[in-house]
């Protein structure tokens, strides 16, 4: 598999887990945000250098999730 599709399934999977991360219960919080950050680690290119700037900015979960909702909207070119 190409490291496009590859990336760009990370991508979709982050995109389900931030869906999940705005309206799951608070005692799940952690453990999808560990999931998002470790899928972001691995797969840099899909939200660049902000993305530790997202994790530092709030302690609220779901500004996390609108943060990172637009990022990944912003940020979702077509890969080739």
């Amino acid at each position: 598999m190409s490291p496009c599709v590859v990336q760009e399934q990370a991508r979709k999977c982050l995109m389900y887990l931030v869906d999940q991360l705005a309206n799951m219960e608070h005692s799940f919080h952690h453990i999808l945000l560990l999931e998002i950050k470790s899928l972001t680690d691995t797969f840099s290119g899909i939200l660049g250098t902000q993305s530790r700037d997202i994790y530092r900015m709030s302690n609220s979960f779901s500004a996390i999730a609108k943060l990172l909702v637009r990022q990944l909207e912003s940020s979702s070119t077509p890969l080739a």
